[in-house]
């Protein structure tokens, strides 16, 4: 097992030490929470004014838009998923700059949701007893396989040139 000093002489031939990916991480995982905010003080502030532009004669409160308490709980998630996203790709290898580590970050907690949606990983996590994978869509053409089929004919299809 290796020990904390050959781990920190592992991170300084990257030129990025393991605290300052999480730290970046972490910024970039807090910038999606910082994001949002923004978009709903946005928001509020048009539901504010009427379409000439003055403010409404009781304009509706600011917490009406914003959930002060699970922002904040998402941005202490956020930043968390953000800085652990970061060294755990630091520690491998896959990201070697402090730029990447802000962008990984960044994306941390929308890639985490994504992955939580493909069934094997979500029977991962479950603990299907078997190491089987149950089907978590109805079984037949998803909605993405209906449409490219009307897009595109099939091959045992004819098609008629005729006019």
């Amino acid at each position: 097992m290796m020990g904390l000093t050959e781990f920190h002489q592992d991170w300084e031939g990257l030129g990025v030490h393991w605290w300052q990916f999480a730290l970046l991480g972490a910024g970039g995982g807090a910038l999606v929470e910082i994001l949002a905010i923004f978009k709903w003080l946005a928001v509020w502030q048009s539901a504010r004014r009427t379409s000439t532009g003055k403010v409404k004669g009781s304009p509706p409160k600011l917490r009406s838009y914003l959930d002060v308490p699970v922002h904040a709980w998402m941005a202490v998630f956020r930043t968390v998923l953000g800085a652990g996203s970061a060294v755990l790709f630091g520690a491998g290898g896959g990201i070697n700059g402090p730029y990447v580590a802000v962008a990984l970050g960044f994306a941390a907690p929308s890639m985490l949701a994504q992955l939580g949606t493909i069934p094997q990983v979500a029977a991962a996590i479950r603990g299907a007893p078997d190491g089987s994978v149950q089907r978590l869509a109805p079984t037949g053409l998803s909605a993405s396989d209906r449409l490219d089929e009307r897009r595109s004919p099939r091959a045992d299809t004819e098609v008629s040139h005729e006019r």
